[in-house]
């Protein structure tokens, strides 16, 4: 039941850091971790080069990471 409690708290906390991402960020997370894509396959999708898909995770995951501290 504890570790339950504590997975529903983490998945509540990491939903709360993705709500504080721009829209851009928030696909880009989407396609590159939950749909397991290449940067290339998420360029395409999105219309935008690699390297913005770049910066867009490293902008991402620096406000996610500084939401669950």
């Amino acid at each position: 039941l504890r570790n339950d409690v504590e997975g529903v708290v983490r998945r509540r906390a990491l939903d709360a850091a993705r709500d504080a991402l721009t829209p851009d960020e928030a696909a880009c997370i989407h396609f590159l971790y939950d749909r397991d894509l290449s940067y290339t396959q998420t360029a395409q999708i999105m219309g935008i080069s690699e390297g913005r898909i770049s910066s867009l995770r490293f902008d991402a995951l620096r406000k996610m990471r500084n939401q669950l501290k």
